[in-house]
């Protein structure tokens, strides 16, 4: 347990203003200027801190304060209460003394730091502290029955507080001196899941517990006691020191409560706790995985580590500890108890004594993680002899590094010491945390070599006595410097397809170790990787990219010709990074090669080494590979384009080629595209046709767009010669994973389409057939008696475009014994026919085919149009049938005028 009771001087009234302090009474009057809503009694004061808590906030301490003490809650807000002097305004109240700082120490009072007689009891049949109080201004705690015993020690002031069972209450009194209390709940307190697990999968949840031998502090030549400079008070001679290896996770909710300023107990189904045992939770930094993170929450989500820190029983006290611990049933069940306020399941024994572990070495970690052990020694000589420094520590500049013991349930105290010939501020500038037995080193003092080390001795006391010490070679890295840069964006479309770094921002960064730098490094050991994350100065993430994908160089100027480093350091102004589409992949875990995505920012690291390989400094620039989208790549001619839809016409220039299919190739659409995309057709409804654009039509090739061709799907309309796809707006989807036929991928999908719309028709249905020169046809009518021509020169065909075409034949038949037939040279033309007019002015029709000689023609070709002899001079409209290469039928009535004579 480890409760803290406080208590504050505080004379007559109390008064608290919105912005959360207490203030005493000096100029009543002035303070209501000075202060918006402030509260004038004890009530609303004591309301203030109520709606605190009505609004989930919880107290973190309750610290003393000249005069009075600071309630400080979870989001930061503090209250400070100092005293007034009995309500009378305008004048300063009395000065306060300090408050008394009372907590249990291995199941004693400890009031300021001192040690009492008096027992921490817990009231078993409810499991909380028996909590002290004040009484006749002195402070009452209980003896080991539970019966309240007055003490001799004096509650200075007549307002205190008390942290018990995971709350703090209060006491204020009013003007009248009646006791006024408020509840404000303490981290412990809101609380409302504790999980708890062994730390390894699979592992046991019984508590294990070891002692020491009889304490004998025996320092053989390493250190006197009196030149102990650890942190702990050493034990006295004869007292036994208790230690535990046993952890356990611990998941905590609600998140936001700081299990780590708590402390824990065991606690049996009665409420009763296992004496002098006290764990403490260190919050958990590492990254998990789902395999090993064994029901844990990630960090910073409850997340903690749950362990005892030994405790040290005079010999007395240790006799009576061990005969109350081995009472106590192994197989008896205990849960983890947060401040007596909240438990875990019952789901933790404990063990019968067990043996006690012996130390033996201390471990660190290296500047790339690994971690190497040193044996200790109980003399110089001895640890001398077995570390001969072979197993040196390598710790970067800046870096803070720390030593552990290797069996640290054997550990009761650590010393790091290191020569101030070394540790001097103009050496290697060493600092010690003792208390957290880390070093930092701040200083390079032979920067030219880049190859320098210093001694460190490590001084241990194990639950013994036994001092033992392990002299270690720390090793200065080469790292010089680890310089961040600005995002690079690259796109990979570029030619020639390569991007800079500019060196100068490492060279600014490296300020007066540019020249140690440039004596130094060795540009052809430089190593560069690709990694996914860069968070707190820290890669993770590497990405195991395929080595064909970039070239790295460090060049004087960036050129495509570029084939290796610059021979001379001075001459080094950038990395460049030459870009391989069709090699940008890399290996998954699964072993799977992938292609890189677009549009991520990765970071590439160029680790710069010597001619030892060992680093120098390291760079990270963030870089962001981009790349034209699908939509990008295509551009539509604007010449068929209408109403937002390429109007596409059927087409084909060698009249042998003519099929049944209506069919047009998509790439004659556009002035770019990405030849290797997929096509589909859209799946929305088209139109009135109630059918989707993959059933109006069909695409034929190999899936690639620069070979895909779109015909209509033969299915016709009732009772018409059109498809039902015919002149329809269709839905063209285009779609590419990957940017062009590279290997690089996109990460949006919005990127990897693009669609347009098309209608397919014939351009001869789509045209039309007109008179020329004129808006009719002009004949006689002794002409049509005897039979008037219509030639080449009166009637023409246009398609779409107006391109004009012979309604009259205008070719020979291929085949020369062929006689009598009519030809057409358009080869989207099958046939033209002359039809009579509706009031029948026009009675026979004729088509006289082209003539000529030797294969060519001589003539084209012309209508024979006869009637009856008319009275006047009439306009009629003679229907002409075009019928094209596709099987469609165009028909236009045209202008014919037939002149009386």
């Amino acid at each position: 347990m480890n409760k803290k009771f406080l208590s504050a001087i505080l004379f007559g009234a109390l008064m608290v203003s919105s912005t959360g302090t207490f203030v005493s009474c000096k100029d009543y009057d002035d303070d209501i200027d000075r202060i918006d809503n402030t509260l004038n009694d004890l009530k609303s004061q004591i309301a203030a801190l109520q709606t605190e808590v009505s609004n989930g906030n919880w107290v973190t301490s309750l610290t003393p304060t000249d005069g009075g003490f600071t309630v400080t809650f979870k989001d930061g807000k503090t209250y400070t209460i100092v005293n007034g002097k009995d309500g009378d305004k305008g004048e300063t109240g009395e000065a306060g003394k300090d408050g008394n700082s009372v907590e249990v120490k291995d199941g004693y009072w400890y009031i300021n730091g001192e040690k009492t007689d008096y027992v921490a009891v817990i009231k078993e049949d409810l499991g909380k502290a028996l909590v002290p109080y004040v009484e006749n201004g002195v402070w009452v705690f209980y003896d080991k029955d539970g019966n309240p015993v007055p003490s001799t020690y004096k509650a200075v002031g007549n307002a205190w507080a008390v942290k018990a069972n995971g709350s703090w209450t209060l006491h204020i009194p009013d003007v009248e001196g009646n006791d006024q209390t408020i509840e404000l709940p303490g981290a412990a307190s809101v609380i409302t899941g504790l999980e708890i697990k062994p730390k390894a999968t699979g592992g046991s949840m019984a508590f294990e517990l070891a002692k020491g031998n009889a304490f004998v502090y025996t320092s053989n030549d390493l250190i006197a006691k009196k030149d102990w400079k650890g942190t702990k008070e050493i034990p006295a001679d004869g007292a036994f020191v208790y230690t535990s290896a046993t952890k356990y996770d611990m998941r905590v909710n609600p998140v936001n409560v700081d299990a780590k300023e708590l402390s824990y107990t065991l606690t049996n189904t009665k409420n009763g706790d296992i004496p002098n045992i006290t764990l403490k939770a260190t919050e958990q930094n590492e990254m998990f995985t789902t395999s090993s993170v064994n029901g844990r929450a990630a960090q910073g989500n409850g997340l903690y580590e749950l362990s005892m820190d030994n405790f040290v029983l005079a010999k007395a006290q240790a006799e009576a500890f061990n005969v109350a611990y081995n009472e106590i049933p192994n197989n008896r069940a205990h849960a983890v108890n947060a401040e007596h306020a909240f438990r875990s399941a019952y789901s933790i024994n404990k063990m019968a004594f067990v043996t006690a572990p012996v130390l033996s070495k201390v471990t660190a970690k290296n500047n790339e993680g690994t971690s190497t052990e040193w044996t200790l020694g109980t003399t110089k000589a001895a640890a001398e002899a077995v570390q001969a420094y072979t197993n040196k520590l390598v710790v970067d500049l800046n870096a803070t590094t720390k030593v552990n013991a290797v069996e640290a349930a054997a550990l009761y105290d650590m010393y790091i010491y290191v020569p101030e010939e070394y540790a001097a501020s103009d050496v290697f500038n060493v600092t010690v945390d003792q208390a957290k037995q880390t070093f930092t080193v701040k200083r390079n003092p032979d920067a030219s070599t880049l190859e320098a080390w210093f001694p460190m001795y490590v001084y241990t006391i194990d639950i013994n006595g036994t001092v033992k010490v392990a002299n270690i070679k720390v090793v200065l890295s080469s790292k010089i410097d680890h310089s961040a840069y600005e995002l690079v964006e690259h796109n990979v479309s570029s030619n020639p397809n390569l991007f800079k770094i500019d060196l100068s921002t490492m060279y600014s960064n490296l300020g007066n170790d540019l020249n140690t730098w440039k004596i130094n490094v060795k540009l052809a050991n430089t190593e560069y990787k690709l990694y996914s994350k860069y968070e707190n100065g820290a890669l993770s993430g590497e990405i195991n990219v395929n080595a064909a994908a970039f070239t790295e160089y460090v060049v004087k100027e960036v050129k495509a010709s570029n084939s290796g480093n610059v021979s001379d350091i001075n001459d080094a102004k950038f990395i460049q990074v030459k870009v391989d589409n069709a090699n940008a992949t890399y290996t998954g875990s699964d072993g799977n090669t992938y292609g890189l995505p677009l549009g991520t920012t990765y970071y590439l690291m160029a680790k710069f080494k010597n001619a030892a390989d060992a680093e120098l400094n390291t760079i990270v620039v963030p870089v962001k590979f981009v790349a034209p989208t699908v939509a990008d790549q295509f551009a539509i001619r604007t010449g068929y384009v209408k109403d937002d839809a390429i109007n596409a016409y059927f087409y084909f220039t060698d009249k042998a080629t003519v099929a049944a299919n209506k069919v047009v190739e998509l790439t004659k659409y556009f002035s770019k595209f990405d030849k290797v995309a997929g096509v589909e057709l859209g799946e929305t409804k088209v139109g009135e046709t109630n059918k989707k654009s993959s059933e109006l039509a069909r695409l034929v090739g190999d899936d690639k767009f620069e070979t895909t061709t779109l015909q209509l799907d033969p299915a016709k309309k009732p009772n018409s010669q059109f498809e039902y796809g015919y002149g329809e707006t269709l839905n063209v989807k285009v779609t590419n994973s990957n940017y062009k036929d590279t290997k690089w991928v996109y990460s949006k999908t919005s990127d990897t389409e693009y669609n347009f719309n098309i209608r397919l028709m014939s351009p001869i249905e789509q045209g039309s057939i007109k008179p020329v020169g004129a808006s009719t046809i002009t004949i006689s009518g002794n002409d049509l008696v005897k039979g008037a021509q219509i030639t080449d020169k009166m009637i023409m065909g246009y398609d779409y475009n107006d391109n004009g075409y012979n309604v009259v034949p205008d070719a020979l038949p291929e085949d020369a014994d062929v006689v009598g037939e009519s030809w057409w040279a358009n080869p989207q033309v099958v046939k033209v026919t002359p039809g009579q007019d509706d009031d029948k002015y026009i009675r026979d029709l004729d088509t006289k085919p082209a003539t000529g000689k030797d294969g060519k023609v001589t003539a084209n070709g012309y209508f024979v149009v006869k009637g009856e002899s008319i009275s006047q001079t009439v306009e009629v409209k003679m229907p002409v049938t075009v019928e094209d290469a596709w099987g469609y039928t165009k028909v236009e009535k045209v202008s014919v005028t037939i002149k009386k004579n």
